[in-house]
């Protein structure tokens, strides 16, 4: 589940300083310089370019390239004590740093609230953008049609952009929508500078199949507001993705079908079991034990890998067996928001402050957690039953998992998805974990989502393969 794992939030700080008789900055600072800040999470690298401006001052632009942003105005370096300072208000951060000029190196400290980062930037050579090798992109033009389209989901009353892409212009092809993973994401899955749909996309119409890829609900260029989203929310959203694929007079209507990525694969088995125009299903790291269970074993895997000590693992679990418990008990009563949001926050205030601190759980992150735990998405998922989900299915259906993912483990969901198929009423199904493989399908090392971002490769090629002979197979006439 993508964003089970948290993106690296920049909050506004505002900072009192000055200086008597500040140094002159340095025209070797001027340049691009490149560093990495390490979350806990991610390694999130960050790319700092400073230039002379018309005005002789030093003026500071911001990449954050996993995250696709680039360009963020920081306006001018200034200067703090024998220290320099750039304030990027537009993402809420601060970087206070000193010049190395022997190492030429930018030694610092990135502040987030009540965080502090340390981070060095070292000169990237002159053209370099500190862009991370992303080769399995394709180069342009592409060879086939690449269509901006959009559709409407009439019940949500909103309109979602999204690119089709097909073989080419006068033949009639298999078809397949891609659903991602939770959390708002655009057409393309960005993430920690991959764009796994774009090249799944890309290696499916090569071989001849339609593919339609949308940006979620507010996001990108799709009408509509994501917070309020639930599952079946998003689920509509896909369903409307389905339908406009059918009607496109290249496709063949009777062979489209859905691929899910994490929360997408389960949204796909929600969909196949109501609208018999689904005609197959292929699920990426599909959750299929019920999401309380899978948040706690999810969160306490990550915390192992990333050497978090057995006794604050076992401290953050107890907090979320109380908390998800607690939640359950309020929606079975039919409490409302306010009461939820209250017994939440007693739960978590039960902490010692020593506990608190030990978990990283400050004022704000306490309120970030509560609003996280009474969302809509949460209390839905809270909810639902994935053996009912799945049990129903009677489509072909291909599930795929990867054996070092962390984030939806296939030793739990791979057996007990495999289980569920078997007492449905499908017999064309195949369940395979493939080994080395990560919740993004890349070959990895540990499987943290900390790799993701180093790791080359967007997606392995083997799962790529299996993902468009098997849609091609059950597509023959």
């Amino acid at each position: 589940m993508k964003n089970c794992v948290s993106a690296f939030l920049l909050f506004f700080i505002t900072l009192a300083l000055s200086a008597q008789n500040p140094p002159a900055i340095p025209p070797a600072l001027e340049g691009s310089w490149k560093g990495s800040l390490n979350t806990g999470s991610i390694e999130l690298p960050l790319v700092v370019h400073i230039k002379k401006g018309k005005d002789g001052e030093m003026n500071a632009l911001l990449d954050s390239p996993l995250q696709s942003a680039f360009g963020i105005d920081a306006g001018s370096v200034s200067t703090v004590g024998d220290s320099f300072l750039i304030i990027v208000k537009s993402i809420q951060g601060t970087l206070r740093f000193h010049f190395d000029s022997i190492n030429d190196e930018l030694q610092g400290t990135w502040l987030q609230a009540s965080n502090r980062l340390p981070i060095t930037l070292q000169r990237l050579p002159e053209g370099e953008q500190g862009m991370p090798d992303r080769p399995q992109e394709p180069d342009t033009p592409l060879p086939y049609l690449v269509k901006e389209v959009s559709f409407r989901n009439e019940t949500a009353g909103i309109s979602l952009s999204g690119t089709l892409t097909l073989p080419d212009s006068t033949g009639h092809f298999p078809a397949v929508v891609l659903v991602s993973g939770s959390g708002p994401q655009d057409r393309d899955e960005s993430i920690f500078g991959h764009r796994p749909f774009y090249v799944l996309s890309d290696f499916l119409t090569r071989n001849g199949i339609a593919v339609l890829r949308y940006d979620d609900r507010g996001t990108g260029k799709s009408e509509g507001f994501y917070p309020p989203a639930t599952t079946a929310d998003l689920a509509e959203d896909a369903r409307a993705a389905h339908a406009f694929l059918q009607q496109h007079p290249n496709v063949l209507k009777y062979c489209t079908g859905i691929v899910g990525h994490s929360e997408g694969g389960l949204i796909a088995p929600m969909l196949a079991g109501k609208d018999s125009t689904v005609d197959f299903i292929i699920l990426i790291a599909a959750p299929s034990i019920r999401m309380d269970s899978l948040l706690i074993l999810q969160s306490g895997l990550l915390s192992e890998k990333a050497g978090m000590s057995p006794e604050l693992i076992a401290l953050n679990r107890r907090l979320l067996q109380r908390v998800f418990s607690v939640l359950r008990e309020a929606e079975d009563k039919g409490e409302d928001i306010t009461f939820m949001r209250k017994a939440v926050d007693s739960v978590i205030n039960e902490l010692s402050r020593a506990e608190k601190d030990s978990l990283h759980l400050d004022d704000r992150s306490i309120l970030r957690q509560i609003q996280f735990f009474i969302s809509p998405w949460m209390r839905y998922v809270l909810t639902l039953d994935p053996e009912e989900v799945y049990s129903g299915l009677n489509v072909p259906t291909l599930a795929i998992y990867g054996e070092k993912d962390l984030q939806v483990p296939a030793a739990i969901n791979a057996p007990a998805l495999e289980k569920y198929l078997r007492q449905s009423p499908l017999t064309d199904y195949r369940v395979l974990v493939f080994p080395g493989l990560n919740h993004l399908m890349q070959n990895a090392g540990s499987g943290l989502p900390a790799e993701y971002a180093s790791i080359e490769e967007t997606m392995a090629p083997a799962v790529m393969e299996l993902i468009s002979k098997w849609i091609l197979l059950h597509c023959k006439k």
